[in-house]
């Protein structure tokens, strides 16, 4: 790989500013929920903050989003 090609792929999460469309389905209006990449809870283990930019839920996991193939 060469750095340009890395470096495009390392600058990409600037585009969305660390939001990223999941599959999964909000629990509240049923819409496809974001994984906020940015955020990480300092708990213990560590969650991840995920939210509805419909309806506006919010929630959090101990599975993060890094490394899941998102489907649009």
């Amino acid at each position: 790989m060469k750095w340009d090609d890395f470096k495009c792929m390392a600058d990409n999460s600037s585009y969305n500013d660390g939001q990223i469309q999941t599959n999964i389905e909000c629990p509240v209006c049923g819409s496809n929920i974001f994984w906020d990449s940015r955020i990480v809870l300092t708990t213990y283990p560590a969650q991840y903050s995920y939210y509805c930019k419909n309806c506006g839920w919010t929630g959090s996991s101990f599975k993060s989003g890094e490394g899941m193939n998102w489907k649009k």
